[in-house]
């Protein structure tokens, strides 16, 4: 079944076409992370930084919500959607841990460009992971 974007059409779906599946949503959402962080390295007029954190909102909602459906996906049938559900929210706490040690430690060393800059580049890599490893899960659900 195709699924047309309902907000967004003419910026995410360009020309009406069809968005097949969760995983092509859930990039865009998490394409938000390093334009995020380059906005805010390489600015500091306040319009630009509000719109970098609208943008965040939004990259925020898109995974918020697709993650929780990916993990239905996944469990569905098994009795373990909570367990997923806790393993995802362990995960999320540990990695803003380390987020804030390890970004903490790179401003105090070298400044906080360099430290946007950090975030970019791991945000980039996960967005890697995520597009190569991670299936499309919408087929499973139907």
């Amino acid at each position: 079944m195709h699924h047309r974007c309902p907000i967004l059409h003419g910026s995410v779906c360009p020309l009406g076409k069809q968005v097949r599946g969760r995983k092509p949503v859930f990039l865009i959402g998490f394409a938000s992370l390093p334009l995020r962080a380059l906005l805010f390295d390489s600015t500091s007029n306040p319009y630009v930084l509000i719109a970098a954190q609208v943008l965040d909102g939004i990259g925020a909602g898109i995974y918020g919500v697709l993650g929780v459906v990916i993990a239905a996906d996944l469990t569905r049938g098994t009795g373990r959607f909570n367990v997923v559900q806790g393993i995802v929210a362990t995960g999320l706490g540990i990695g803003a841990g380390l987020s804030n040690l390890l970004i903490g430690f790179v401003v105090k060393s070298w400044g906080y460009n360099a430290g946007f800059l950090t975030l970019a580049v791991i945000s980039i890599a996960a967005i890697l992971f995520f597009w190569r490893l991670m299936p499309e899960t919408k087929e499973l659900s139907e």
